[in-house]
């Protein structure tokens, strides 16, 4: 009976045991996954801060009656790299 109740209780350990590990794990991976879509959404806003800057720049060398082709290429070969 002793040697039940001692068996009883190691193995209640080892579940809690397993248990925290789990929780633990799973924790882990819930915080990787945040991790990598706050960087996508940081990725995503810094993206649109440049694209809004380009188009500015195309903006004021229109204005001043320049040439916007060579700052173009440049952006559509950054987006066919980038995308």
């Amino acid at each position: 009976a002793a040697d039940r109740a001692e068996r009883k209780r190691l193995d209640d350990f080892l579940f809690d045991q397993m248990a925290q590990k789990q929780a633990r794990e799973l924790a882990e991976r819930q915080e990787e996954v945040d991790l990598a879509e706050h960087m996508e959404q940081f990725k995503e806003d810094e993206e649109a801060i440049f694209k809004q800057y380009a188009q500015q720049c195309i903006e004021e060398l229109r204005a001043d009656g320049m040439s916007t082709k060579p700052v173009e290429l440049v952006l559509q070969k950054r987006e066919m790299l980038f995308d």
